[in-house]
């Protein structure tokens, strides 16, 4: 199940792996061991970089970037940049515009005023 938030803004050549391809067998009991469904999720505004790794069981979230040919195998908070193989926090308290002028009128009313709201649920 693959569920992608509002404003993502991804690159190109990204990997998007849902799922294993293939069954996985435990040899001692012939049993199929790895057969459950697997998910992957963006949230709202997220930025994903040219030739990242997206595993099965992500979650992204809202306001985030994923560096340029990061291995995601982990969910991340909101408002954070994940970089590398694996992928780790590098920055939080962070997000992106489109424009390198700053954000737009639609992004201060939306993904900044969210992360403020946010912020201001956690200090109360």
């Amino acid at each position: 199940d693959i569920s992608i938030g509002e404003d993502n803004l991804w690159s190109d050549e990204i990997i998007l792996q849902s799922s294993d391809q293939h069954g996985i067998y435990d040899l001692k009991t012939a049993e199929l061991i790895r057969n459950d469904r697997k998910t992957f999720v963006t949230e709202d505004h997220v930025w994903i970089g040219r030739r990242a790794t997206l595993m099965p069981d992500v979650r992204i979230g809202a306001g985030s970037i994923v560096g340029a040919g990061s291995v995601v195998t982990k969910s991340n908070e909101r408002f954070c940049a994940v970089a590398g193989n694996p992928a780790r926090v590098i920055k939080r308290d962070t997000t992106w515009s489109r424009s390198s002028r700053g954000f737009s009128a639609a992004e201060k009313a939306g993904i900044l005023q969210d992360y403020r709201n946010a912020s201001n649920a956690e200090t109360s």
